[in-house]
């Protein structure tokens, strides 16, 4: 007698367990079950750091508004070269800030900018060159960090000759031991670095006033995210609310942020 009423019930069980797989929908990376949001770019002193509270400015400015987006933020710092390989196998979302990839079949969509990057040179305090235009640059030998991208018409001149370095301490160095004539780099991470040479060479360099050229840094998400229309709103939305509100601005004192401070 109760065989029959076992055989209904685990019939009756199994359609309440057992998931149906046809109905299911596929969902985005960054709106699945999993909200966390990788982003990855390089070090840059002073701005994005490990060692620095909140890793610096720039992962403060964007962990705070991936928050604010309903997201939770997962951000690393790595050489510039892993951080695009992470990107383009999808291990990571996007790059914590960029203006620009120059790689071509790489596609990538910006998100709403929050930092300007005023892109000047620093010089032997002894020189007599000066920054106005580029032509102006004929025939120097500028330091600039492997790997980096500032202005088309930089990048394209002849008459400039180029020594590429790995990092913003090596560049400084040798304009201060008059090796190179000028280095040229964003103008906080210029003001940071020298602040951390010994003091006889911080007190070799300063800086060119007129910038070469200026550019507006922001979140961009890698090619699997180009079309996830709804985090790239989500995103847009926070970073324009944290720009509106104050938020920003309170990063940016609380950080100390040096040289010519511009919201885009």
């Amino acid at each position: 007698m109760l065989q029959p009423f076992w055989a209904i019930l685990i019939l009756l069980l199994s359609q309440l367990v057992l998931p149906s797989y046809s109905s299911a929908t596929p969902v985005s990376p960054a709106t699945s079950a999993s909200t966390t949001l990788k982003l990855t770019s390089l070090k840059w002193p002073g701005l994005a750091d490990p060692a620095l509270p909140h890793m610096g400015y720039i992962p403060h400015v964007v962990s705070t508004a991936v928050e604010r987006a309903g997201f939770t933020p997962e951000l690393s710092i790595v050489p510039w070269a892993r951080a695009v390989g992470n990107v383009k196998a999808g291990q990571a979302d996007g790059f914590i800030s960029v203006f620009m990839i120059w790689e071509p079949d790489f596609p990538t969509v910006r998100i709403e900018p929050f930092y300007m990057a005023n892109i000047h040179f620093a010089k032997h305090k002894d020189s007599s060159l000066y920054f106005d235009k580029l032509e102006d640059l004929n025939n120097l030998s500028i330091a600039q960090l492997r790997g980096s991208w500032y202005d088309s018409g930089f990048e394209s001149a002849e008459h400039i000759n180029k020594v590429y370095v790995t990092n913003l301490m090596t560049g400084l160095r040798m304009v201060a031991r008059k090796r190179v004539d000028l280095f040229i780099e964003p103008e906080h991470p210029l003001l940071y670095a020298i602040s951390q040479l010994p003091p006889k060479e911080r007190m070799q360099l300063t800086i060119l006033p007129n910038p070469l050229t200026k550019h507006a840094l922001g979140v961009r998400l890698g090619p699997h995210m180009v079309e996830d229309r709804e985090t790239v709103e989500r995103l847009n939305k926070a970073f324009a609310e944290i720009k509106a509100d104050g938020t920003l601005q309170r990063l940016i004192e609380e950080h100390q942020l040096r040289g010519t401070i511009e919201i885009p």
